[in-house]
């Protein structure tokens, strides 16, 4: 699960638990470790990182992008374009 709006202490945990989750098979995307330090993760340019990372993780069923519009690296107010990369996403492995 990534958030780019929500934290993770103060809303998601808390809202995951008042919902009954099991934490334990949650993930949160956190930073992107480099050569030269830490970076937040931008959906619209680690989306592969992100996949490869899915895939250490046994039974994946759902990934969480919030919000969506953060993993578009166009013109999100152009139909068209969001349109055309959900559809070459939607055909990964992982089905996001």
């Amino acid at each position: 699960m990534w958030s780019g709006e929500d934290g993770l202490a103060d809303t998601l945990k808390p809202r995951l638990l008042a919902m009954g989750a099991d934490t334990a098979r949650v993930f949160f995307v956190n930073d992107v470790s480099e050569s030269d330090g830490k970076r937040s993760f931008d959906p619209a340019s680690d989306i592969e990182l992100l996949a490869k990372q899915l895939a250490r993780i046994d039974d994946v069923s759902l990934l969480i992008i919030d919000p969506l519009v953060l993993a578009v690296a166009a013109d999100s107010h152009k139909n068209g374009e969001v349109r055309r990369l959900r559809c070459a996403r939607s055909r990964s492995p992982w089905h996001c």
